[in-house]
């Protein structure tokens, strides 16, 4: 006598799974649709576009920024102390300005 039987353990269950369909609301769609509701994401205007610049623009500023501050440090390694300070406060005075004039630019364009 086979007692995993009895208790039902010897017999194996298949599971499925009913897929379930996400329901429509038929009602929602179809104000969309008389609408012209779009699914997308609108990627157009000068926002869109100066803001692919003005990120970019950015970017190249860190680096630029990175790299001064490295030619400092050699130029202080090197025992020049008075031209790095001029070197650094040459880019800080002309890159404030710069940083201004786009921060101005940008709140006109968007």
């Amino acid at each position: 006598m086979d007692y995993k039987k009895l208790m039902g353990y010897g017999d194996t269950k298949k599971v499925t799974k009913k897929e379930s369909k996400p329901k429509v609301n038929e009602v929602l769609n179809s104000i969309k649709g008389e609408f012209g509701y779009k699914k997308d994401i609108i990627k157009e205007g000068p926002a869109y576009d100066y803001g692919k610049s003005l990120k970019a623009i950015e970017k190249a500023e860190n680096l630029q920024a990175k790299a001064v501050n490295n030619f400092v440090k050699i130029l202080k390694k090197k025992g020049f102390p008075n031209e790095a300070t001029n070197v650094a406060s040459m880019y800080m005075s002309n890159m404030r300005k710069f940083d201004e004039y786009m921060k101005e630019l940008a709140d006109k364009l968007l």
